[in-house]
């Protein structure tokens, strides 16, 4: 037999056979990746700005390399300019070995690493090669200082809370990013920001900020965020007791029936008597809303009340309202007609609230009262909170309720007592009403 390259000929007596053998090699279908030989660079140089010369060797049997890669492994990034670029294209094209050179300056003083990588035409990479060297001299980035400010101190569930980072610096120049952790879960940017807490608790509020070069800071501050505690005593409150024989002149009546409320001044208690009418959906001919203008923001109005309801739909409290389709009032009261309202337990505490023509109550079942009773209506936002209390010193939750429109410009607060046409008129002895706003 006799061989050739790459064929195979066999021949037997009589008979020529000739079998044809072809052989591929193990060659990548992308050609052979560059290889990086060696690096050259000092291993200290001046932190000046002033370019320094950096150079590597190479083998290529394709002779197709394309591209060369620096990456930062090792110090920052920002200290340093290489030229002709990070990435570029060395002109090699159809050599199989040579040298490139590039030049690196730094501005800032440490040590730094820097990975070199070559790409072929087809997308090879070499095994890459790192650059180590110490830049001394020069001047050291400083880092920045992150500090900030926050208002209010004092924080309640739903108030609103800035954020101001103004005093945070970086001695080298403006800082390139400022972020927040409010420690709930959210987050925000930007010099300054707001935040609203949803729920009580202390939360760790944290800034952090970054300057040109990567470097940071970041300070945190704790918030105890807590909410309105009902069974504390109302300080600073604006106070009528009825002991003059004439009403404040910040009192003005909805519909005022003279014969039906009385001034008692030597007991100091006013008299409403109930009436026919109310403000349920459509009847809105309740009369004797006595009422004074509510104030911005969050607040708490409470009365003392001695009320014995006899009849179908008789109530007597305190009552925030803009008018007669929006408003929400707790107090004494009497239901029995399970078949329009299938929670009306006779006498009982009653939390009503109607707006724009869709009404809802909550009940409170109480014992029947055995003289003065005292109730409390909170906002806090848009809701609005009852509550009741036979001694004034510890209070139980009648409901809450969402009310948008009562929370702006024309609301209202007050007192009232209301009745059904059917029942006999009865008279609710209102003994004080204090309002205090922001408790």
């Amino acid at each position: 037999m006799k061989r050739v390259r790459g064929h195979s000929t066999v021949a037997t007596a009589g008979l020529a056979l000739v079998v044809l053998l072809t052989w591929v090699g193990p060659v990548a279908a992308q050609g052979c990746p560059p290889e990086i030989v060696f690096v050259g660079f000092p291993g200290e140089v001046e932190a000046n700005g002033m370019m320094s010369y950096a150079y590597l060797s190479f083998k290529n049997q394709d002779g197709d390399v394309a591209q060369v890669r620096i990456e930062i492994a090792a110090g920052l990034a920002g200290e340093l300019q290489i030229a002709p670029g990070w990435v570029f294209d060395p002109g090699m094209t159809g050599k199989t070995s040579g040298t490139v050179e590039f030049t690196v300056a730094t501005t800032g003083a440490g040590a730094f690493i820097l990975r070199v990588t070559l790409v072929d035409a087809a997308g090879n990479l070499s095994a890459p090669k790192n650059i180590s060297f110490t830049a001394v001299g020069g001047q050291e980035n400083a880092p920045p200082v992150a500090r900030f400010r926050m208002s209010p101190s004092s924080v309640e569930v739903g108030d609103m809370v800035t954020f101001d980072a103004s005093s945070s610096s970086d001695p080298d120049g403006p800082l390139s990013a400022l972020g927040w952790d409010f420690g709930d879960g959210c987050s925000a940017s930007g010099q300054r920001a707001s935040h609203v807490y949803h729920s009580t608790g202390t939360y760790i509020a944290t800034l952090t900020v970054t300057d040109s070069n990567g470097a940071s800071d970041r300070v945190s501050q704790s918030i105890r965020v807590t909410s309105f505690d009902i069974n504390d005593p109302i300080k600073n409150a604006t106070r009528e007791e009825f002991t003059s024989s004439k009403l404040a002149v910040e009192w003005n009546w909805i519909r005022e029936s003279r014969d039906l409320w009385q001034l008692v001044p030597e007991a100091g208690v006013l008299h409403l008597r109930t009436h026919p009418g109310g403000l349920l959906l459509d009847s809105n001919n309740a009369r004797n809303l006595l009422l004074r203008r509510a104030p911005v923001g969050d607040f708490v109005i409470e009365i003392g009340l001695t009320f014995t309801p006899e009849g179908n739909f008789q109530i007597a409290g305190a009552i925030v309202y803009l008018d007669d389709d929006h408003y929400t009032m707790v107090g004494r009261g009497y239901c029995d007609q399970e078949s329009i309202f299938s929670d009306c337990i006779g006498n009982a505490i009653y939390f009503d609230c109607e707006e724009g023509g869709r009404y809802g109550h909550d009940v409170f079942a109480s014992a029947l009262p055995a003289g003065r009773e005292y109730f409390r209506l909170a906002r806090s936002g848009t809701v609005f909170a009852a509550y009741y209390s036979c001694d004034r010193e510890m209070w139980s939750l009648v409901g809450t309720r969402s009310i948008d429109s009562l929370v702006g410009e024309g609301t209202q607060v007050g007192i009232v007592a209301l009745g059904d046409s059917g029942t006999e008129s009865v008279t609710a002895v209102f003994d004080y009403f204090q309002v205090v706003a922001d408790p």
